[in-house]
C-alpha cells in the first residue's frame, strides 16, 4: 500500500460501501413514553383551545441528520492499492492510517473481520467505505493525530417548527425502540445516540414520513357520565343538537361511533351532553400519526380527573387517501384488553364521538376525536438529503448530493 499525498486533481473511483439496510414496514408501531417537557403541548389543560397547522412549510435542512460530535477532517491522501485478507475492522484501520502516523482508539470489544482487495481512493472516501460495511463511526483529532472508533455516535436531525410534527418524528423514534433521545424544543431539534442499524432505521423512517407528505393529529377527550343519573342522555342530546348535523352512526360491538358533518364542531354536540348530562371531563391529549401507522397514546397520563381503569388507551391508525377521504381505526384499550374498535370514514373537518362505551355497572364514557390532516409542503427538502452516517468533520457533515453547514 502506498499513500501519496494529495497535490493535483486525480479522477478517482469512489465506490459505494455495503450498508447496513433496514427494511420498513408498511404499517409501523409508535409506542408512548412520555417526558414532562412533552407534557404542556401533548396535553392541553380543560380550557385550552389547540391550534393545529395544516401547512407545514419544510426548509432546506429539515429531516437532516448531522454528526453532533466535533472533529477534524482526515489529512488529503490517496490510497493507491490497499489489500487485506481476513483482518478485524480495527486492525484494517490502523494498517491503512499506520504510514501517516495516525494513533487509532478503538472501543473494548470484538470486531468484525474483513476482506478486501485493491481498495483505492481518496482516503476519507476509503474510510468511509470500512467504516459503513462493518458499522462503524470514526471522529479524528488532528492537534493528536488520533482517530477514534466507535459502534454508536451522536447525530442531530432538524425538525420544522411545529410542535405536532416534533411529536410524531418522537414517536416515530421511540416506536423504532431509539431511547437514546434528547430533544431541545426551541432550536426544534432531536439529538440522539445511535448505532448504524439505528441510524439506517431512523433515516428510513423519516424519509416514509417524507415520501407520504402527510400526518394526521388527534385531539382526543374522555368524559364520563351516570347512566344511573340520566340514562337517556345521548337521545335527548342527538334530538336537541339536531340529527340533521349528523353525517353518519356506526355500531361497533360495544358502544358506537357518531361522525358529524363537515364543518360541525364536536365541541358543541358534546356541550348539549354536558347540560344534560354534567358530563365530567376526564383527560384530553394529542395524537399523532404517519400515514398508514399504528400509534398508542396513554390518556391516562393526560387525564385531568381520577381514570375508572389504570392504562386507558386509545389505539390509532389511518391511511390517508385525499382530504376527502381519511379511512381510520380507534380502538379503545383498558389494562384489561381491548374495549371497543371503531372502523372510520371521514374527511377533513369532520369529527367523531364514540358514545356508549361501558365503565362498570354505573356509567359509559364518551370520547370525542377532532381529526386534522398535515401536509408538507417542500421547499428544496428531498429525501436524498438524509445523511448516510456520521463522518470526522467539525464544521460541516457530508450528504448526500451536498455538504449541509451544522447549527451552532
Amino acid at each position: 500500500m502506498r499513500l501519496f499525498r494529495w497535490g493535483r486533481n486525480l479522477g478517482l473511483m469512489l465506490c459505494c460501501g455495503i450498508f447496513p439496510v433496514v427494511a420498513v414496514a408498511s404499517e409501523m408501531s409508535s409506542g408512548r413514553f412520555i417526558v414532562d417537557a412533552e407534557l404542556p403541548f401533548r396535553c392541553a389543560g380543560p380550557t385550552e383551545e389547540k391550534s393545529v397547522a395544516s401547512t407545514v412549510a419544510l426548509r432546506d435542512d429539515d429531516f437532516v441528520f448531522l454528526a453532533a460530535d466535533g472533529g477534524d477532517a482526515l489529512p488529503r491522501y490517496e490510497v493507491n492499492v490497499y489489500n487485506f485478507q481476513n483482518k478485524t475492522a480495527d486492525v484494517v484501520i490502523a494498517n491503512l492510517l499506520k504510514e501517516l502516523q495516525i494513533t487509532v482508539r478503538a472501543e473494548i470489544g470484538s470486531y468484525p473481520e474483513m476482506t478486501g482487495k485493491n481498495l483505492h481512493g481518496e482516503l476519507s472516501s476509503v474510510m468511509q467505505q470500512l467504516t459503513e460495511r462493518t458499522g462503524l463511526f470514526y471522529k479524528y483529532h488532528a492537534d493528536t493525530k488520533t482517530l477514534f472508533l466507535s459502534r454508536r455516535t451522536n447525530m442531530l436531525v432538524n425538525i420544522p417548527h411545529d410542535k405536532v410534527v416534533l411529536l410524531a418524528v418522537l414517536d416515530a423514534l421511540r416506536g423504532a425502540e431509539i431511547k437514546r433521545l434528547d430533544v431541545d424544543w426551541e432550536k426544534y431539534q432531536i439529538r440522539v445516540n445511535v448505532s448504524m442499524d439505528e441510524l439506517d432505521k431512523a433515516k428510513s423512517l423519516l424519509a416514509q414520513i417524507l415520501r407520504d407528505s402527510y400526518l394526521l393529529s388527534a385531539e382526543t377527550k374522555m368524559y364520563y357520565v351516570d347512566t344511573q343519573k340520566y340514562p337517556h342522555y345521548l337521545p335527548q342530546a342527538l334530538n336537541e343538537f339536531g340529527m340533521q348535523k349528523i353525517a353518519s352512526f356506526n355500531a361497533g360491538v360495544v358502544g358506537q361511533s357518531i361522525t358529524l358533518n363537515k364543518n360541525v364542531s364536536v365541541d358543541s354536540l358534546i356541550d348539549k351532553m354536558r347540560e344534560i348530562a354534567g358530563m365530567q371531563l376526564l383527560a384530553r391529549g394529542l395524537t399523532v400519526v404517519p400515514n398508514g401507522w399504528n400509534m398508542r397514546f396513554n390518556l391516562g397520563e393526560c387525564s385531568v380527573s381520577s381514570l375508572p381503569y389504570q392504562n386507558f388507551s386509545l389505539l390509532m391508525r389511518t391511511r390517508i387517501q385525499h382530504q376527502d377521504e381519511m379511512h381510520t381505526q380507534l380502538t379503545l384499550m383498558t389494562e384489561n384488553g381491548e374495549l371497543a374498535t371503531f372502523p372510520l370514514t371521514t374527511a377533513l373537518n369532520q369529527e367523531v364521538i364514540l358514545a356508549n362505551i361501558p365503565a362498570g355497572q354505573t356509567g359509559e364514557f364518551v370520547f370525542s376525536v377532532r381529526l386534522n390532516l398535515i401536509r408538507f409542503v417542500h421547499k428544496g427538502s428531498s429525501i436524498g438529503n438524509l445523511v448516510k452516517g456520521a463522518v470526522g468533520t467539525s464544521k460541516q457533515t457530508q450528504v448526500v448530493g451536498k455538504t449541509e453547514e451544522r447549527r451552532n
